[in-house]
């Protein structure tokens, strides 16, 4: 089941926009990590089914095996993201023994044609050339390593749970320690995520969120930069 792409979810106090992967509060926009993000995404699509870690792994990570403690801190920094409490959760929930759903009712809402979420303001200022050409040079960049075989993704199904290799949990590890700075959103924070995404590309290069994250971050930071101004 996918999105259709003009539909939105409204959840609690939240707004989810899965076309542009956009999540907001009210008027603010609430900044998710791209593993959040889709985390996020499948809780909506199924609710108010509960999804099993091998659903997870199939929806979050393309059907390439993590462990549970993988699974349970990217439920707690999505939670974190969201302000939500896993002693005393409103937005997710634990069923022991299965995985996780969704606790609020979702509905499906159609945004009115020719409007837009306060967030995003048409007067918004032009970025300045530097930032500007810095995001979009790093995630074209990116896209060429892919294309031309310098970032092998390559994708291992879950079936079998093939081991983990130490280079790869140490990349999960810098990739979620990343995330924890990345959904702060000031500029200093997105400078120590930015630090720890590269050292998970180079701890493992083959290991695509962390070259996700890494355009996410410098895609951010080109975004802080504009709303700053020169």
């Amino acid at each position: 089941m996918t999105h259709p792409p003009e539909v939105q979810y409204r959840f609690g106090d939240l707004l989810f926009c899965p076309a542009s992967g956009r999540l907001f509060r009210g008027s603010r926009e609430v900044r998710l990590a791209p593993l959040s993000r889709k985390l996020l995404s499948a809780l909506v699509r199924h609710t108010p089914e509960a999804l099993s870690a091998e659903d997870l792994q199939r929806e979050v990570w393309d059907g390439r095996y993590v462990t549970q403690a993988t699974i349970k801190q990217r439920v707690k920094l999505l939670r974190r993201a969201i302000d939500d409490d896993g002693q005393a959760p409103r937005y997710i929930a634990l069923d022991r023994g299965f995985g996780y759903h969704l606790i609020p009712p979702v509905t499906v809402e159609k945004p009115l044609a020719g409007t837009e979420h306060p967030s995003t303001p048409r007067d918004r200022k032009r970025p300045t050339t530097q930032w500007t050409t810095f995001g979009l040079t790093a995630v074209v960049c990116l896209f060429v390593l892919f294309m031309t075989g310098a970032v092998k993704i390559g994708l291992r199904e879950s079936p079998g749970a093939p081991p983990v290799s130490p280079a790869r949990a140490n990349a999960v590890a810098l990739v979620e320690q990343g995330d924890l700075f990345y959904q702060r959103l000031t500029e200093g924070d997105i400078e120590r995520a930015h630090e720890f995404y590269l050292e998970a590309v180079a701890a493992d290069p083959d290991y695509p969120e962390a070259w996700l994250a890494l355009a996410g971050c410098l895609h951010t930071a080109a975004l802080l930069h504009e709303r700053a101004g020169p």
